[in-house]
């Protein structure tokens, strides 16, 4: 995608759309406030830079080679958020304690997320010598629409706090935040579990 005007349109498409950070970002924006999350921006960020390059660099021909190597990602990608529902769920969050969302949580979730994946392979050029350049300036401007798109997220669940359900405690977000990883994780370990079948089929009756 070289038009610079699509690349920022499909950007924003993508980032604003739920999933597996921005499902984190709200909630931490519930249960602490917009100012206490703001820490969590710099997470998305370079989660999502470090994947980009990356896959790119990396894992693009690799998959092209090979789509037992797509089919890994996946299930490493899945097997994470499953991890990261079930600790968000089973996770107790104290009254006087609401910054139960680390950065760490959102780094390694957003290395993970499988928004990463379109990232790479479909928005952004292919890495090489000749657009180094260009991908070194649709990372910058990546990261200034990821700063909005976070802080749109961020704000969104403050909102929901402050003025639509200000007696849901807390922790409830926490656990709507996991059923939202869980159904991601889901997704993309059935999808795993699915190519792997039908890549073993062929195997079995030829």
């Amino acid at each position: 995608m070289t038009d610079l005007a699509s690349f920022i349109l499909a950007v924003l498409a993508i980032l604003l759309t739920p999933g597996p950070t921005n499902s984190l970002l709200a909630t931490a924006g519930a249960t602490s406030g917009w100012r206490r999350s703001l820490v969590l921006v710099p997470a998305e960020i370079s989660g999502y830079v470090i994947s980009i390059t990356t896959l790119t660099l990396l894992a693009a021909p690799l998959v092209a080679a090979s789509s037992f190597v797509a089919t890994v990602l996946k299930l490493a990608c899945g097997s994470y958020l499953g991890y990261a529902a079930w600790r968000l769920w089973s996770s107790k969050l104290s009254p006087v304690d609401s910054r139960h969302i680390r950065f760490r949580d959102v780094f390694v979730t957003t290395l993970l997320n499988p928004k990463g994946l379109l990232f790479a392979f479909g928005i952004f050029p292919v890495s090489g010598p000749d657009n180094s350049s260009l991908m070194a300036s649709r990372l910058a401007i990546f990261a200034v629409i990821c700063v909005f798109v976070a802080n749109v997220w961020i704000v969104a669940g403050a909102l929901l706090r402050s003025r639509g359900t200000p007696h849901v405690a807390p922790v409830a977000y926490l656990k709507v935040a996991a059923a939202v990883l869980a159904f991601f994780a889901v997704l993309l370990l059935g999808s795993a579990i699915e190519a792997a079948v039908s890549q073993y089929r062929p195997n079995t009756l030829g």
